[in-house]
């Protein structure tokens, strides 16, 4: 192979390298397609039917509170439906 073929077969291939690098970035970076709202609401507790502030008269007059808890095996877990763990039993009543 003389030189001139194969500095043209390099620069065909820059072409097709470089093609296929900004073929891959535009797949990559291309909008992603948003999940439609639910239309049934989520199970669980419901919302709050008023703003809490925490405050001890509130809590008071709704007759509750709520206790944040991080999911571990430790301070509570789910086992099967029934809730266990060192957070569930300080707060039950």
């Amino acid at each position: 192979m003389d030189f001139r073929k194969r500095n043209m077969l390099s620069g065909v291939l820059m072409f097709f390298l470089t093609l296929a690098v900004f073929a891959g970035m535009l797949w990559l970076f291309q909008p992603r397609h948003e999940k439609p709202p639910r239309e049934t609401p989520l199970e669980g507790l419901p919302p709050p039917e008023e703003t809490s502030t925490g405050d001890f008269d509130g809590m008071v007059r709704r007759n509750e509170i709520r206790a944040l808890s991080p999911y571990s095996k430790t301070f509570y877990y789910l086992d099967g439906a029934e809730q266990r763990g060192l957070s569930k039993e300080d707060t039950d009543c």
